[in-house]
């Protein structure tokens, strides 16, 4: 068991990558509260396994040790999620945890990564956090979805952003890169529509959009963690290369770029779409020199 919510004298243990919290039946815990959404809040997994709560998008918002959760927020050991007046307190070292199978090294896989980070407008989302936080809900749901549609795999979150990759060999590797790509075109419209509907629910005027992301993308080989111990195992994909995509992805944001792409990505795109060179960079772990690409889509 890797961590357990604990709600006046009912516990519940879990190692899943993810543990939904509502209302409704289909959640892996009960809220009681009338005050709850169906599918009011979840904890997730980031890379290293460790979990983070989010908000879903609920009508009244979920608190963190009585501060409005804005995001996806590390969990600590002790912490307290209320949904309207019940708590539920969090208990787990919550530590990162990835190890192969017994006698063996990880699994590598050859994927297509893409890592999303989100930017926001500070200003907005400090006067208006109420607001962000339902959008922020919406968001990590609508992008889930159309990753799914498009065949992929929605790997993991973080507190602005996710990691997906599709797998794929050299026989469908074009293939694999069009579904990606059809992704992106759908995220980017998923997140205009957000900023505008914060727009439209948010009073006065800001210098930046209010909501936009950066993309980072990368053909490469992902490496297997494993991160439940118990019953079937789960696998996150980590690794130098995945760490490469999520660099291009925060470089993208810094310089307000839609999507950034590695040189190797860029030479399986051709009639697929359009990259032109951005600029030389020493990006991941390795701090690897190479021609990094912004993309047209």
């Amino acid at each position: 068991m890797r961590a357990k919510l604990i709600s006046n004298s009912e516990k519940w243990g879990f190692e899943q990558p993810r543990v939904s919290l509502g209302r409704s039946s289909k959640c892996d815990i009960r809220v009681s509260d009338i005050s709850a959404s169906r599918l009011h809040a979840q904890l997730r997994m980031d890379l290293n396994g460790c979990y983070l709560v989010m908000d879903c998008g609920s009508r009244n918002g979920t608190m963190l040790n009585d501060e409005l959760l804005v995001g996806p927020v590390l969990l600590k050991h002790n912490d307290v999620i209320r949904i309207g007046e019940q708590e539920f307190i969090f208990q787990g070292g919550n530590e990162p945890v990835g190890v192969p199978p017994r006698g063996k090294g990880p699994a590598k896989h050859s994927i297509i990564m893409m890592a999303v980070r989100l930017r926001e407008d500070e200003k907005a989302l400090q006067e208006e956090s109420a607001a962000y936080s339902c959008a922020f809900g919406q968001w990590f749901e609508a992008q889930e979805e159309a990753v799914l549609a498009q065949e992929g795999v929605f790997d993991s979150i973080d507190r602005r952003g996710f990691f997906a990759y599709w797998p794929t060999e050299e026989k469908i590797i074009r293939h694999s890169i069009a579904l990606m790509l059809a992704f992106v075109k759908q995220s980017q419209k998923i997140t205009s529509g957000m900023a505008e509907e914060l727009k439209q629910a948010i009073a006065g005027q800001y210098a930046r959009p209010l909501l936009s992301v950066g993309s980072g993308l990368h053909y490469g080989t992902g490496e297997e963690q494993r991160v439940a111990t118990q019953g079937e195992p789960y696998f996150l994909m980590g690794g130098e290369e995945v760490e490469l995509a999520l660099d291009l992805a925060g470089r993208a944001v810094e310089a307000g770029e839609a999507v950034l792409c590695s040189e190797k990505t860029q030479a399986l795109l051709p009639d697929l779409s359009s990259a032109t060179p951005f600029a030389m960079s020493t990006v991941g772990p390795r701090k690897q020199a190479m021609l990094v690409y912004k993309l047209r889509l």
